[in-house]
């Protein structure tokens, strides 16, 4: 990201980590960007079976 390191007091990533190749990578720039006070949140839904239909 073209931000300097320790920029921003929070990051968050909501369902974008399965859609993005180096995830690892991902995760190393949020913490980079943040103060090392600050705080990171990541939230995903992953569906791993059908969901049956409720009639």
């Amino acid at each position: 990201m073209p931000f300097s390191g320790d920029a921003f007091d929070v990051a968050w990533a909501v369902e974008t980590l399965p859609l993005l190749g180096d995830r690892a990578g991902v995760l190393r720039e949020l913490a980079r960007v943040v103060k090392p006070s600050g705080v990171v949140v990541v939230s995903d839904f992953v569906q791993r079976r059908p969901v049956s239909q409720v009639s």
